[in-house]
Parts: C-alpha cells; structure tokens; sequence
C-alpha cells in the first residue's frame, strides 16, 4: 500500500472537482453523500498525482495512464485500511469501460468532519481480473460481517490480492 499526501492547493482542487461532477455522475453507487464523493475525488487526485497524469473526468474512467483506461475505487474509512479489508466493483448492468481498477482508502474522521490529506493507494487490478473475483449480491450478509449487508450486486475481494502499485 502506498500513502499519497496532498497539500492544501490540491485538497482545494479535490474540493472543486466534486462540485463539478457532471450530475450524471453525482448519484451512483456512493448515493448523494457528499463526503463519499469528496473522498472519490481525493482518491483520484492521489492516483493521477502518483502515475504523474492528468484526471480525465469521464464517467467511464478517472485517468489515461500509458495508454490504458483506469477508474479509481476509494472508499471513505474511519481506520487505516488493511490487507485483509474488502474492495468491490459494484455490478450496475454493466462494469465500466476501462481496462483496470485502482483502489484507494481514504481516512475520514467523524467527530471533526474532517478529511485526511491524502490517501492511500492500496493497488489495482484489470478489468479481467475483478471479473473473476466473488460475485456478491445485494443484501447478501458479510462473511467477516455478519450484520452487515452488500448495498448491492458487486465483484469483491481483498486489498491483499491487488496487485501493489509500484507495478502499474
């Protein structure tokens, strides 16, 4: 895993990045929550900043990188990710146009409201390969869970699986 640190000025560009999502691109999977787009855009600043690229802001991948199409997944956490933590590519009628996934854990403290200054790249992998992972479905309990339930039909694994970064 690997920990991205953003400054000031692109926590800011972060910022203005979620609020000009196109609408379209407001209400996926992440609901109409603010902070759990607040962290996607965190997350793919610290991936674009990390492959030393540009965001793409298409709906259908986040960044171009060595002429392949990547989206980035991150997910909102009030713990530093680890090994053993799930990732997931949610099932919507179809997967994203891209050729890999990238996943990014991004620090969120509750009582504050406030964001940590980076995030963490936990590792990617092709397309391909989330499409063998478990397939989950919605409102399927959690095997390290119990009381927890899937929000919805998914491609789920474990950080420990992703290929590391320094390889893409």
């Amino acid at each position: 895993m690997l920990d991205v640190r953003l400054n000031d000025s692109q926590m800011r560009q972060a910022y203005n990045n979620e609020k000009n999502l196109p609408s379209k691109m407001k209400y996926s999977v992440s609901g109409d929550l603010w902070e759990n787009r607040f962290a996607g855009c965190i997350g793919e600043l610290a991936c674009a900043l990390h492959l030393n690229t540009e965001l793409q802001h298409d709906f259908e991948y986040d960044i171009l990188h060595n002429g392949k199409r990547i989206d980035v997944k991150t997910m909102r956490r009030t713990v530093k990710p680890a090994a053993d933590y799930a990732c997931r590519v949610t099932i919507h009628g179809h997967m994203q146009d891209c050729d890999i996934y990238v996943f990014a854990s991004v620090a969120y403290n509750k009582e504050t409201q406030k964001f940590d200054m980076g995030a963490t790249l936990c590792g990617w992998a092709t397309k391909d390969e989330v499409e063998q992972w478990t397939r989950v479905y919605k409102d399927q309990p959690w095997p390290e869970c119990p009381s927890k339930t899937e929000r919805s039909d998914a491609y789920k694994s474990t950080y420990a699986n992703l290929r590391p970064m320094h390889t893409l």
